[in-house]
């Protein structure tokens, strides 16, 4: 390795954590058995381009395949052009990256919920309803020994049911059971309560429909 490497001689039983993009060369100056684990999170560079390859792809021009790049001079400009413009673009579209999604994706909550999913109530959440300032809305403030505090204001008198039902339920439940509690309230409405609930863990992901506990 090249200097000023740093140099780690490892006994029996010894642990080296090398961080991600570290490079490093291990070497054993006798017999020797070891185990590598390998984590590999995921950087914020990552999620905040999995939201930006999303924007461009609901772009007719960003999908379009790049044709006619090694035909004629005369037409590779006009395809220069062309590419020139959609990089104009990108500033814009980088200020339009939505910082929920990407706090989801690192949160690991999916991009789409499927009600045939089945959750269970973390019993060290604590959850709290709570008057707001704004007539007929109401707070509800999720507690978390691990998470921390979260808080959702909720517009919709349906999902007042949702919240007494959820406070009463015992054991594993079905995303449709939570949907019925909710009714009439919408499914978009339904769904952004549940993220909330997910993300500091009041709730939690079972199973989907035909998987293994």
């Amino acid at each position: 390795m090249p200097k000023p490497a740093l140099v780690q001689k490892i006994g029996p039983g010894g642990v080296v954590f090398n961080p991600r993009g570290w490079w490093h060369r291990t070497v054993a100056h006798q017999d020797s058995f070891a185990i590598d684990l390998e984590m590999d999170p995921r950087p914020w560079a990552d999620y905040a381009l999995s939201e930006l390859r999303r924007l461009l792809f609901q772009r007719e021009e960003w999908r379009a395949c790049p044709l006619g790049i090694r035909s004629s001079k005369k037409h590779q400009a006009s395809v220069q052009r062309y590419a020139k413009n959609l990089m104009n673009q990108l500033p814009t579209l980088v200020k339009n990256i939505d910082f929920d999604s990407v706090w989801s994706q690192a949160m690991g909550l999916p991009e789409n919920l499927d009600f045939r999913w089945r959750f269970k109530k973390d019993r060290k959440a604590k959850a709290i309803l709570k008057s707001s300032k704004k007539p007929g809305s109401w707070i509800i403030e999720i507690r978390h020994p691990e998470t921390g505090r979260t808080k959702l204001e909720i517009v919709d008198r349906e999902l007042l049911s949702l919240w007494n039902w959820l406070e009463e339920r015992e054991g594993n439940f079905t995303g449709d059971q939570l949907l019925e509690a909710a009714a009439p309230a919408s499914a978009a409405a339904i769904e952004k309560v549940i993220r909330f609930f997910l993300e500091p863990q009041y709730l939690r992901r079972i199973r989907a429909d035909g998987e293994r506990d």
